[in-house]
């Protein structure tokens, strides 16, 4: 049996979490330069719905992303993220892999995540 007041509570932490998790601080997105943004998010190889959670972030003060430049930067940032050095030291880090590389990449990723779960 659930205490409805308790359900309640719970749903408000949960909620009260997410709002404090934003991408972007609200008072900021009028001034984001978007291409850099994706820029940053490809290079820590963050997945394309990335941009979801910034337009979430945005929403508030009524600032929608300029997807285009964001996807512009993102493309060269996960250029720059897909080199093999990246996968070692991200999986040995304990980072997670959004697949956004070849199969290479991923195998070398897990091997290396492999390596730091063993070291634990």
């Amino acid at each position: 049996m659930t205490v409805p007041w308790l359900r309640t509570a719970v749903a408000m932490a949960f909620t009260t979490g997410l709002v404090g998790c934003t991408t972007i601080p609200a008072d900021q997105c009028a001034k984001t330069d978007w291409y850099e943004l994706g820029l940053k998010d490809g290079r820590a190889g963050h997945p394309v719905e990335r941009l979801v959670e910034h337009r979430d972030a945005c929403a508030g003060v009524k600032i929608a992303p300029d997807e285009m430049r964001y996807l512009q930067g993102r493309k060269v940032g996960v250029t720059d993220y897909c080199q093999p050095d990246n996968a070692f030291r991200d999986g040995l880090a304990g980072g997670s892999y959004a697949g956004l590389c070849d199969a290479t990449f991923a195998r070398n990723h897990a091997a290396a995540a492999h390596v730091a779960a063993v070291r634990k």
